[in-house]
């Protein structure tokens, strides 16, 4: 048997045996704008496409935002079925589906009077980098472990560019950190992306609808991943998915080469 017909019987089971009947998934998110946003009327291209893969399904989405670390944690916990939208490396206890949602490449971001210039680890000595708690980008792992010193670390909210902005312009760190397509859209909505300047990115990394390993129901967490993988794997979720990015002015990131 073809794994289209494999495919289309499996979908075919999991709505005919819930048809009347709706399961809720229960999903922990950021506020990640242009990905997972609070606009309802542009709720992020993240949001729009789950909604787009689970839509007709017997599956309820329920969305509810938190900090990121409340989010991963409630996760991990099983108080969330699963969790928008970590590397791999943020959350690895995590169950992650075959399928990514997008592509994250975090830069490094300093005063725009600076000259510096992130070309590889070495040239990183002697900075001091803002970052977040809990959130993990597998080129630096090393760098980070053996020099925790050099990392000034807070909590991912609203406030996180604004206190690392603050912390630039009094000299107490020389960059900081922060995924590229959210730094565009905040600093352009803050309306201060004069005062700061790209200054260097690292390797790009795949982010994930991951889910709850510690679930009294560990079958219906791999009912939800499985149908999540075959609707993502169709040609035609594809296409509405580089739709999706259109209007949000991206470029469809399943196009991109790694």
């Amino acid at each position: 048997m073809s794994k289209v017909l494999i495919a289309c019987w499996y979908l075919c089971l999991v709505v005919g045996s819930n048809r009347g009947h709706s399961e809720t998934i229960r999903v922990a998110a950021v506020d990640w704008c242009p990905q997972i946003c609070v606009d309802k009327a542009l709720p992020g291209f993240v949001i729009e496409t789950i909604r787009m893969i689970f839509k007709d399904s017997p599956y309820e989405l329920d969305i509810e935002m938190y900090p990121w670390t409340r989010s991963i944690n409630m996760v991990k916990a099983g108080e969330a079925h699963a969790l928008l939208a970590p590397v791999k490396s943020e959350a690895p206890n995590l169950l992650y589906p075959e399928h990514a949602l997008g592509l994250q490449k975090m830069c490094f971001w300093t005063r725009a009077d600076s000259k510096w210039r992130y070309t590889n680890i070495d040239s990183l000595k002697n900075k001091q980098i803002g970052f977040a708690y809990d959130i993990t980008i597998a080129e630096l792992s090393h760098f980070m472990a053996n020099n925790q010193d050099k990392f000034q670390l807070m909590s991912f909210n609203h406030e996180y560019i604004s206190k690392n902005m603050k912390k630039l312009e009094f000299g107490w760190i020389d960059t900081f950190l922060l995924s590229y397509n959210f730094a565009m859209h905040e600093l352009k909505s803050m309306k201060v992306k004069w005062q700061v300047r790209l200054a260097g990115c690292l390797t790009a990394e795949r982010f994930y609808m991951a889910f709850a390993p510690q679930s009294r129901h560990p079958k219906k967490i791999a009912h939800m991943m499985k149908y999540f993988d075959l609707k993502m794997a169709e040609d035609s979720s594809r296409k509405k998915i580089a739709l999706i990015m259109e209007r949000y002015g991206l470029p469809d990131w399943q196009a991109v080469k790694e």
